[in-house]
């Protein structure tokens, strides 16, 4: 005689959407479901598998977490929703204090005289040497650039960070990243501005020849300012460029800095037509 089939146990079903995600709450499991312009989050109780509650959120559902009794919800808007097991009413906003920063009227005009000279005010920015922090701030300000500033020292990094994020620029607009000057972690011709100020970062700390691979060719800009605005300085400033490879036809020499304007690659060629 065949032994006897033992009959599957029923569990409750929950209709996981393909690309969504869930997280558990005591009783609760919580799904998450997007349309193209909105998100949804679903709450299931355990016990029975049906929806006891739901509720939009403005842009897409991006992550879940759970922790502490609460579900933590992320949005392609940037936004962190926070829900109980119950049903959310009215959410209360909370924003983040920023604070005003100023800056000196040498570094804000200063920016002003580097924009204007370049012509790059928007793309991706490479700032050598993070100083205080107020130049990758002013820039921020008069730009709609994305900077990444690069900076060996951490407590330099760590000064930077906090100023950055007291005005709502870290992470934002402005990224501190801790790391050598002299082999940059970076992709080469990714920067569309490069900006070098000996304030920040002296040339001796620097590579040229790094600087020129992460240098967007077909326009890319770098500008670099010695300390002291003297003839002199500025000679320098362009052996050492010279030194690491950059072409002199590149190189335009400014009252106070000297400007690479970065040309096509080697055997580079105008597409005229699909095939």
């Amino acid at each position: 005689m065949p032994p006897a089939r033992r009959q599957p146990q029923r569990r409750n079903a929950f209709p996981l959407p393909p690309e969504g995600a869930s997280r558990s709450l005591p009783n609760r499991l919580h799904v998450l479901q997007n349309g193209q312009i909105r998100g949804e989050v679903v709450a299931f109780d355990t016990n029975t598998g049906k929806a006891v509650w739901k509720t939009n959120i403005e842009g897409q559902a991006r992550g879940l977490a759970a922790a502490g009794g609460r579900l933590l919800v992320s949005t392609s808007l940037g936004h962190i929703r926070c829900f109980d097991a119950d049903e959310p009413e009215h959410p209360t906003t909370i924003k983040a204090t920023v604070a005003v920063q100023t800056c000196s009227d040498s570094v804000r005009s200063r920016v002003t005289r580097l924009l204007e000279n370049t012509g790059v005010v928007e793309g991706y920015c490479l700032m050598l040497g993070a100083g205080d922090g107020q130049l990758a701030a002013e820039l921020a300000r008069q730009s709609k650039l994305t900077t990444y500033v690069i900076e060996p020292d951490s407590s330099t990094v760590d000064r930077a960070r906090d100023i950055l994020d007291a005005a709502g620029l870290q992470g934002a607009r402005v990224a501190v990243h801790h790391g050598t000057l002299t082999e940059l972690p970076y992709a080469p011709n990714f920067a569309d501005l490069i900006v070098l100020d000996a304030d920040a970062a002296p040339l001796d700390t620097c590579s040229a020849r790094e600087l020129y691979r992460v240098l967007r060719p077909c326009g890319g800009a770098a500008w670099l300012r010695p300390r002291v605005a003297s003839p002199d300085a500025l000679v320098q400033a362009e052996g050492w460029l010279r030194d690491g490879g950059v072409p002199a036809a590149e190189m335009t020499r400014q009252p106070e800095a000297v400007l690479v304007r970065r040309r096509e690659l080697p055997g580079a060629g105008t597409w005229t037509h699909q095939y």
